[in-house]
């Protein structure tokens, strides 16, 4: 099942929360992959909670390549050499009970032991810890990703991109 797009408030999910705040982060050198696919495809794909979300009348799948930094808890300053790390995710998005607007991840793959753990013990997110390198010159861009563990090992790939004026 899939969810209309008119249908949907996509403002109202992104305000700020009112509970308080458990974190911060930034994400720098971002980039977003899609493709499209057969809303029946991903639906087949996720729990019966969720219900796909789509836009011109297809599924998406994504990959987005990032590096993350000044991820620390509300209380604490960040922590050099921990609080900066790369991170690639695998998602498409969905609505929670045929409303809520959100993104399903199908893994998420970081560099950092710590935030690999994290994700999976406080927040049930399947991450896993990879070996992995964003390096930038000027307009090129190249994110690498080897995984290491939980799961399948060496499992990732190399893209590379040139980014447009910012």
């Amino acid at each position: 099942m899939s969810v209309a797009q008119e249908d949907v408030d996509r403002l109202l999910p992104a305000q700020r929360p009112t509970s308080r705040v458990v974190g911060y982060q930034r994400w720098r050198e971002m980039l977003f992959l899609h493709w499209r696919v057969s809303p029946a495809e991903i639906a087949a794909l996720l729990p019966e909670s969720l219900s796909v979300d789509t836009c011109d009348g297809c599924a998406w799948v994504g990959i987005v390549l990032f590096r993350m930094s000044g991820v620390r808890p509300w209380w604490s300053p960040p922590v050099p050499g921990v609080s900066s790390f790369p991170e690639t995710n695998v998602r498409t998005y969905v609505h929670n009970r045929g409303r809520d607007p959100g993104i399903w991840f199908w893994s998420l793959d970081a560099k950092s032991s710590l935030g690999a753990k994290l994700g999976r013990l406080k927040w049930g997110l399947p991450y896993h810890r990879s070996i992995m390198d964003v390096r930038r010159r000027g307009a090129q861009i190249r994110y690498t990703c080897e995984r290491q563990w939980p799961g399948q090992m060496g499992v990732g790939g190399t893209v590379e991109a040139e980014i447009g004026d910012l």
